[in-house]
């Protein structure tokens, strides 16, 4: 879904010349304990005359979610309401996220709450250092940036790996840590690892050199 711009501003001469200010535009998704699944697209409008851009989504009270499925795209940031707002990855078809666009003045702004949901495989890209609290309740997450700052919980029917670096990883009973890429010589950094009992530890090994 796309937001109208703004209208132009109006232009008089009556006693000399007058120019009003252009509207601003609207923001994509407004409003308060929303559930936003996005496959597609989601922009804010332009204000006329500056350009600036308006919110592609406005979380403005109660406890919101939203979740990501491939295909998605944001044009304008996603502003959470509060840092008990949830940013999930879901679905079943496999995509990737950037993690440098979570921050304070970043895209994705306010989330507290991190998770990846469904069966598909979603690959973490890029770094970023602050702290985020991540749950894998199903599916595979795959981190091939550094995310020094973030503890990853994986939970019964979830996987972790990649190539890229975390914090902390704790991986509960069900749980599956598979550092590296899928194949034989790839690895993971961990700050701290905790593995518990009926948690599993995944290693790829090639036969004839392993």
């Amino acid at each position: 879904s796309t937001t109208g711009s703004g209208g132009a501003g109006a232009t008089g001469t009556a006693g000399g010349l007058h120019t009003s200010a252009g509207g601003a535009g609207g923001v994509g998704v407004i409003g308060a304990t929303l559930t936003i699944v996005n496959s597609g697209s989601i922009s804010g409008g332009l204000s006329a005359g500056s350009g600036v851009r308006a919110n592609a989504v406005s979380f403005t009270g109660g406890t919101n979610t939203l979740q990501l499925q491939n295909g998605y795209s944001f044009t304008g940031n996603v502003v959470a309401f509060s840092n008990a707002d949830t940013l999930q990855l879901g679905g079943t078809a496999n995509s990737s996220f950037d993690v440098s666009t979570i921050g304070a003045s970043a895209q994705y702004q306010g989330f507290g709450v991190f998770q990846k949901l469904g069966t598909s495989t979603w690959t973490l890209t890029a770094n970023n250092s602050g702290v985020m609290n991540w749950s894998v309740n199903a599916g595979t997450l795959l981190v091939n940036g550094i995310m020094s700052g973030s503890t990853m919980t994986v939970n019964s029917g979830g996987t972790l790996g990649g190539t890229g670096g975390v914090g902390t990883a704790n991986i509960s009973a069900g749980g599956i840590f598979a550092p590296g890429s899928g194949t034989p010589a790839t690895s993971m950094t961990v700050g701290s690892l905790s593995l518990v009992s009926g948690s599993f530890y995944q290693v790829q090994v090639n036969p004839t050199t392993s």
